[in-house]
């Protein structure tokens, strides 16, 4: 430390300094060039003028990374040979975040990594039309600003984490055309802002629990063609009669059905109902 008072002398002048300056020596500081200096805060980093949270750039660089055997190297818009990470997918940015990342049919692959809860001010995620394999990790439950979130068309396999219950801002998500397992989680009831619940071509099994009711502000619900049983609960008649529409065709779903979805249920397998 610089024991410093109006007596002493000091020239700092002409150099390459980086602001802040301490308030003791504001006025000795003169010109300096700045050019090479962050102005970025804590944990961000500097990209041509502009701040980015470098945690965020480390989760799309482990998208690139993981796929790099796959990637579309259209991507590569700066013809570098490297894909950079603001170059994945459509983006937006607000203060120094990552709150939009659209990375439809990029052909990436891999998994999902479970680094993705790092991305806490996404408010829509879309990896549909990609390769994606291996589940649907837990940690998709810290992206809780998410309002649309889309993994259609991949090859995940698993259960749905019954963390998705946590993203209760979510209106649309989309999960058709995978190979995902397991029973619908009731969990999903939760997200009371859903308007369009995709689950179509999976492998589902189990009932259709009656908290689906909860969801009154569905306007498109697709179950079909997965391997759902029992009984259609009579909760589903809320959604139907807030106008939503219900698609529930090619399950094993028993009847009699709720007259409400008689015109939805279409064709099921019933042999195994009592």
């Amino acid at each position: 430390n610089l024991d410093w008072d109006s007596s002493h002398k000091l020239k700092i002048t002409n150099n390459q300094l980086c602001p802040s300056y301490p308030s003791c020596i504001e006025a000795y500081v003169g010109e300096q060039d700045d050019t090479n200096c962050s102005f970025c805060g804590k944990g961000y980093t500097d990209i041509d003028g502009e701040c980015y949270y470098r945690s965020d750039l480390d989760v799309l660089k482990i998208f690139i990374d993981n796929s790099s055997k796959t990637i579309d190297w259209y991507l590569d818009t700066d013809s570098s040979g490297v894909i950079e990470p603001l170059e994945l997918g459509y983006q937006r940015w607000e203060e120094g975040r990552l709150t939009y990342l659209q990375c439809e049919d990029n052909e990436l692959s891999d998994v999902i990594p479970p680094e993705i809860s790092n991305l806490t001010k996404l408010t829509f995620l879309g990896l549909g039309w990609n390769q994606f394999t291996g589940t649907i990790p837990p940690e998709i439950g810290y992206l809780i600003n998410l309002t649309h979130l889309d993994l259609l068309a991949n090859e995940l396999t698993g259960t749905i984490p019954p963390e998705i219950g946590n993203l209760t801002n979510l209106t649309h998500l989309y999960l058709w055309s995978n190979r995902l397992t397991g029973t619908i989680p009731p969990e999903i009831g939760n997200l009371t802002n859903l308007t369009h619940l995709d689950l179509l071509s999976n492998q589902l099994v189990g009932t259709i629990h009656p908290e689906i009711g909860n969801l009154k502000n569905l306007i498109y619900l697709t179950l079909g063609y997965n391997e759902l049983t029992g009984d259609i609960p009579e909760s589903i008649c809320q959604l139907v009669d807030n106008g939503c529409w219900v698609h529930l065709t090619d399950n094993q779903l028993c009847p009699p059905y709720p007259s409400c979805v008689e015109d939805y249920v279409g064709e099921q397998d019933t042999p195994n109902c009592d």
